[in-house]
């Protein structure tokens, strides 16, 4: 997807985005990170895809920690990678063109150097079913297996 001078992307939410560019990355702390420039195609409204063909062309960077600092795998992130990328978990396929795949991120802001930045934190496969919280069902599970516990912290003055 070849779109020239993207603006960066200046709000949250949940998009649907293709990969302009990817690169591996370590930081000094020895962590090691996929890093990934996207190019916004829609965007979430909370039931629909809201398309972006009109507007300027945007992009979000998203740097996802396969490896910490401690040495230790990110295997959820690793999973991320696999399933919305089809990465092969070696860093020279990285060198390669990036795929053309179309993946869904989430985005949040984050502050550095004194200035908002959005990001892409999560990474999942374009066909996904994005979700905001638990569904009834689950938040009823939740309540019985740890809803005795909260009420009793909550009663502590």
């Amino acid at each position: 997807m070849e779109q020239l001078n993207p603006q960066p992307l200046d709000r949250e939410g949940i998009f649907k985005a293709k990969v302009l560019s990817w690169n591996v990355y370590e930081a000094k702390s020895g962590a090691v990170a996929v890093n990934c420039d996207f190019a916004i195609v829609a965007q979430w409204n909370g039931s629909d895809w809201d398309s972006w063909a009109d507007y300027a062309p945007h992009h979000c960077y998203g740097a996802f920690y396969v490896v910490k600092k401690d040495g230790a795998l990110n295997t959820t992130t690793i999973k991320q990678l696999k399933e919305s990328l089809g990465w092969n978990g070696a860093f020279k396929s990285i060198l390669d063109l990036p795929p053309d795949v179309e993946v869904q991120i989430t985005v949040k802001v984050e502050s550095y150097n004194g200035a908002d930045v959005y990001k892409a934190g999560w990474i999942n496969p374009g066909d996904h079913t994005p979700t905001y919280g638990a569904s009834p069902e689950d938040v009823a599970k939740l309540d019985a297996r740890f809803g005795s516990l909260l009420r009793a912290a909550a009663a502590v003055k």
